[in-house]
């Protein structure tokens, strides 16, 4: 007997199985819960990402569970039947005492390793950030010299130091390539706050992607990679001496630079 995100099970006798190939290995094991207990129990397996509020990190993402402790070997499906008694509840489907599960383990499909590079296999997602403050040049009309408030002339160029940041977010195993919506994202900024930055201090720089294909034709799934340039000022803010950071718009009012809500990538 064990338990599972709270769920007492039994592992079957003999149900322990697997197959070993050049290209794969692939182990099951079959368990029995409570009929009611099953699906709870074949998602604490499989694991997942579910959502747990409104925020931007309010996430909770669970990785498979391992064939054995130490194993590279991932709950990659399930598969379940009734066993035992069995009634009909008020809807008219049939109700059985046990849940008999039959759980496949292999390899998480993730990008290939060379000698040496980090190993994926078991990482759902990535977030890196690197930052560095850069000198922004400003108008010199409108600054003075503090000695003798004198102002600037043309040739004189002052500039402004303002912080930005290289964020990349990583995803692997991604099914369908979201292609079309990428592209069109390129060179916007986000519309409202994302991963902790309000309303146009990020821009999406761009977007890569890479998979495999092994031997036998089968192609793995996608790992994307998304680069974001975040701003402690607003893209289109520019440093205006005399006031400070200002908008900057078009002569028609529309914005310089268009926006999208980086939420619904």
């Amino acid at each position: 007997m064990g338990t599972l995100a709270g769920i007492t099970f039994q592992e079957i006798v003999g149900s322990n199985a697997g197959d070993v190939a050049r290209d794969t290995t692939e182990r099951e094991r079959g368990f029995l819960v409570d009929w009611s207990d099953k699906e709870a129990f074949m998602q604490a397996l499989i694991g997942g990402v579910q959502r747990t509020g409104d925020g931007d990190f309010d996430y909770l993402v669970t990785l498979p569970e391992r064939y054995e402790a130490g194993s590279l070997l991932r709950a990659t499906g399930c598969h379940f039947e009734g066993i035992g008694p069995c009634g009909v509840d008020g809807n008219g489907l049939l109700q059985y005492q046990k849940a008999k599960i039959t759980t496949r383990y292999a390899p998480l499909d993730a990008e290939d390793q060379e000698d040496g590079d980090e190993d994926t296999s078991g990482v759902w997602a990535r977030e890196q950030c690197t930052g560095q403050t850069q000198m922004t040049p400003t108008p010199s009309w409108g600054l003075r010299w503090d000695s003798d408030n004198e102002h600037l002339d043309d040739s004189q160029v002052a500039a402004i130091p303002v912080t930005t940041k290289h964020i990349t977010l990583t995803r692997y195993n991604v099914g369908v390539l979201p292609r079309d919506t990428f592209n069109a994202a390129e060179g916007l900024l986000n519309s409202t706050t994302f991963r902790g930055y309000t309303a146009k201090k990020l821009l999406f720089q761009s977007w890569d992607y890479d998979y495999s294909v092994d031997v036998l034709g089968n192609k793995t799934k996608y790992t994307v990679v998304v680069h974001l340039l975040a701003r402690t000022i607003p893209w289109d803010y520019m440093y205006r001496p005399g006031s400070g950071w200002a908008l900057v718009e078009r002569t028609d009012g529309v914005a310089l630079i268009s926006t999208t809500d980086f939420n619904d990538l």
